[in-house]
């Protein structure tokens, strides 16, 4: 806690105790003053300033606040706002004292009986105090006026506005900027943007009720489908304490042909039966005609006599009909009958069959799916009977139109690539069992390491240890009087005595006073590039690539662009082409085409062509080393251009130059080399000269060299080179010379491999060891097919182009240059500089000359002929 924190407590404290002592004030005064110090202090306090003291406590704890809370405010203390303070103290003072002297005080007529009259009414604990009543004073003739209090008022107001003036202009200036910015362009934009994204999201969770509906009635269409199956295939039990049985496949086929035969026999009799009883009640109907017509034909011939029927008729004709009624009756009630009848007897059919004895118990699902592929199983309902054709054909054309406006936009990114990155990097938690194993181990080895130190004379103490996905660094104390060189010089021995592969001592640790001890875990924690590439701090950084985890298990990332460029060594199966795609798909996983271009030249044909047809793609990935060769050069006339344009727009870098708005967009070029040693042998003196060009310039205008060898002799990685490329990663290397080569010193032969390397970075001379991220060929080509999907590749085919230029004219001084060939029977850049006094830039271009005219190769050695020619 600093001092302005401790300062605004005692503040706080000191007006807080006033505060309470005023609430208890009748009390503790009423008490001996002398036995209580508290209230002796609260005694003396208040007959001094009377209620002002309440004044006093509360702007004690506002201050005490504002200090707290706002520490980094300096109050500037004016000599205009203290006289305001003091001016605000007495002038509530006074009203005070004026409040006592109007409710029943008057002065008298003589200054020195009304000033004595103050005095007293000052101190009264409960009037304004002393300093209110010696100020009203010269006033005692017109205190108990209203004028008084109203000159008063005024003067309270005016000195508390003058003590927040300034806070006042301040809430003003920011309620103009909050206007003017609620009526800004940027604002209403905003504003759009999160109406849009709240539409969005709604619409997404519309999305995802609809398809867990829809998921929810497939699911209940395919377990009715499941039951009806499974109890079409069951065998009938002779009692529930009977074991459930299926048909086989064969038996069931069977079975079906007979159900159905038995259904179609059973539908023709009930077919039959109906046509009976149509035909049985037609010919109800046509007796019952024939008797009403004999009826007719015996009341005709006596028309004169009464037309009335016999009783006898009337009950016959009755009889008949409830005859014909009862029939009626009777068909419809044997139809009932004869339904469960039939129910009936098949039942007992099928009870009455003997099943056979074979028992068949595969999974359910198995024997399901097989009854289905019978052709007969067909006829019986199937999922199909219970969907909507319709609806699941209209689902399916949505989808797919969805997924071809996705396509058919041409968004890039923003709707493909990382709409799309959660699907192809998905997350791989580590076991938790496994943990607890690694930090069992190293509590095992911290007394181990310990017992073998001083087993060798060596008091030493593990006071830390930091375990990451491949390592664990223990830190250790040595008694004084011990030298460091007898703790490095045991390497081996602890290397013995933990069983470890190899370890590596760091002694001591840069800005420690202990010894590092680093040993491979028994249990490695394997570090997936899925896991990383959703780190939030990858979208900060121009170029922020992914390298793995360093040794406490953190997030190792560099940023290409801050580099600026990159050499990496390693043996093969070390991690380097895997650290080298790690690289690449940070890139064109964070950045769209127009951000980040890249050149790549992989002489081995094998590592880097499943990045061919990205859309990041310059040329497509060059296999000749020749062709390299011509790139490079492209690259270097590249950012002379790119330079050019720099300084027409009168800006330093390609940030900036990107930050105007009437310019286009600058790309960064990355150069990606995988294997440098073939280039070398093929083009060493035109590939060595261009990456030192690139590589002492190109920083600037955005493009940048990743240098990538398994073969780190000094005949590949030149001086120039090595002295052009700072920043540094080796892998597991065979020999401490190697080390020496790449990294200036030992360390890289003693690595484990499989992706365990050390970052010398740029600027720095301290090692850090990281363990790189594994990205899987499935998820290179996953990654690679989706950008390749979303956009087309363009080529610049004019970069591979090797133009000659025979109008350039020739340097003034070439003939110098051939003469100094002809002198020193060899010839380089730098021994043009110093023989001619010229620059680099200009020495090159010579230098370039006596190629084209065939003085040297390619491999910088003279052509004797030639000379003789110019000669």
């Amino acid at each position: 806690m600093n001092k302005r924190k401790i300062e605004g407590i005692i503040w706080f404290v000191v007006g807080f105790i006033l505060v309470l002592l005023m609430a208890n004030k009748s009390s503790m005064l009423s008490d001996n003053v002398g036995e209580n110090i508290f209230a002796l202090i609260l005694s003396g306090i208040t007959l001094f300033f009377g209620k002002m003291t309440w004044f006093i406590a509360i702007g004690s704890m506002i201050y005490g606040i504002i200090i707290f809370f706002y520490e980094k405010i300096e109050f500037h203390i004016t000599q205009g706002k203290i006289v305001a303070l003091i001016g605000l103290f007495l002038s509530w003072s006074m009203i005070l004292i004026r409040g006592s002297v109007v409710k029943g005080n008057p002065l008298a007529n003589t200054f020195t009986e009304a000033g004595r009259k103050l005095l007293e009414i000052g101190f009264n604990r409960e009037s304004g105090g002393i300093p209110g009543a010696l100020l009203s004073m010269p006033f005692y003739s017109v205190l108990h006026l209203k004028i008084m209090l109203i000159g008063l008022i005024v003067l309270v107001i005016a000195f508390l506005g003058w003590l927040v003036k300034d806070m006042i202009e301040l809430g003003y200036e920011l309620l103009k900027e909050v206007m003017k910015y609620y009526k800004s362009d940027d604002y209403k934009e905003k504003k759009r943007k999160l109406a849009a994204k709240k539409y969005a999201e709604n619409l997404k969770k519309t999305d995802y009720k609809r398809y867990q509906r829809e998921m929810l009635k497939a699911k209940i269409i395919q377990s009715r489908n499941e039951k009806l199956s499974f109890e079409i295939a069951k065998k009938p039990k002779d009692n529930f304490l009977q074991k459930t049985e299926v048909y086989s496949k064969e038996e069931l086929a069977e079975k079906e042909k007979e159900w159905i035969e038995l259904f179609e026999e059973k539908e023709k009799e009930k077919q039959s039966n109906l046509q009976n009883m149509k035909k049985n009640s037609n010919e109800q109907k046509n007796d019952v005609k024939e008797s009403e017509l004999k009826l007719e034909n015996i009341v005709k011939p006596s028309e004169n006599v009464k037309s009335s029927e016999t009783v006898e008729e009337q009950n016959e004709k009755t009889a008949d009909s409830e005859k014909f009624e009862d029939k009626k009756e009777e068909t419809e009630e044997n139809k009932k009958i004869e339904k469960k009848v039939e129910i009936k007897e098949k039942a007992e059919k099928e009870d009455k069959r003997e099943p056979k004895l074979e028992i068949v118990t595969p999974l359910r699902r198995e024997m399901i799916n097989s009854a289905q592929m019978d052709p007969n199983f067909q006829e019986f309902p199937k999922l199909e009977a219970f969907e909507n054709p319709e609806v699941v054909e209209k689902g399916f054309e949505e989808e797919l139109k969805k997924v071809n406006a996705m396509f058919d936009n041409n968004k890039g990114y923003d709707d493909v690539v990382k709409k799309s990155i959660s699907e192809i990097f998905k997350s791989k938690p580590m076991d938790l069992k496994k943990k607890e194993q690694i930090e069992k181990s190293i509590r095992e080895n911290v007394s181990h390491l310990e017992n073998v130190l001083k087993e060798f004379g060596v008091e030493a103490k593990v006071v830390n240890y930091e375990y990451g996905p491949t390592i664990t660094r223990y830190e250790i104390i040595i008694p004084k009087g011990v030298k460091v060189s007898k703790v490095t010089g045991l390497s081996d021995d602890i290397a013995m005595n933990l069983a470890a592969e190899s370890i590596r001592i760091e002694a001591p640790i840069p800005g420690k006073n202990t010894i590092g001890i680093e040993t491979p875990n028994k249990i490695k924690e394997p570090v997936h590039f899925s896991n990383i590439i959703k780190n939030k701090e990858l979208d900060s950084g121009e170029l922020k690539v992914i390298l793995g985890k360093d040794i406490v298990g953190r997030d190792k990332f560099i940023d290409i662009a801050k580099m600026p460029h990159l050499l990496i060594a390693g043996q093969t199966g070390s991690g380097k082409s895997v650290a080298v795609n790690t690289l690449i798909s940070t890139l064109i996983s964070k950045k769209s085409e127009n951000e980040v271009k890249f050149i790549m030249v992989d002489p081995k044909m094998v590592e880097l062509m499943p990045y061919n047809d990205i859309p990041h793609l310059l040329v497509p990935v060059i296999i000749d080393p020749h062709q390299a060769a011509i790139a490079l050069k492209w690259a270097v006339n590249e950012m002379e251009n790119r330079y050019k344009k720099l300084m027409e727009n009168g800006v330093r870098n390609i940030k900036s130059y990107n930050g105007l708005s009437y310019v286009e967009k600058m790309p960064y070029i990355v150069i990606i080399i995988d294997e440098l040693a073939d280039l070398m042998m093929v083009a060493s003196g035109s590939v060595e000269e261009s990456i030192a060009r690139i590589a002492q310039k190109a920083r600037a205008v955005g493009i940048h060299l990743v240098v990538a060898t398994q073969r780190p002799s000094t005949d590949v990685i030149t001086g120039m080179i090595k002295a052009n490329l700072p920043s540094r990663i080796s892998f597991a290397l065979r020999s401490q010379v190697d080390s020496r080569t790449i990294l200036d010193s030992a360390g890289a032969e003693k690595l484990l491999g499989q992706g365990d390397m050390l970052l010398l970075a740029n600027g720095t001379s301290k090692l850090q060891r990281i363990q790189g991220a594994y990205i899987s060929d499935e998820e290179v080509r996953n990654l690679t097919d989706t950008l390749k999907s979303a956009k087309k590749v363009k080529y610049r085919n004019e970069i591979l182009e090797e133009i000659e230029d025979e109008t350039i004219d020739i340097d003034p001084f070439f003939e110098n240059a051939v003469n100094i060939a002809k002198q020193e029977e060899k010839i380089s850049i730098s021994m043009l500089q110093r023989k001619l006094k010229i620059g680099f830039n200009r020495a090159s271009r010579i230098y370039d000359q006596l190629k084209e005219h065939g003085i040297i190769n390619y491999d910088n050695q003279l052509i004797g002929d030639n000379i003789d020619e110019i000669d």
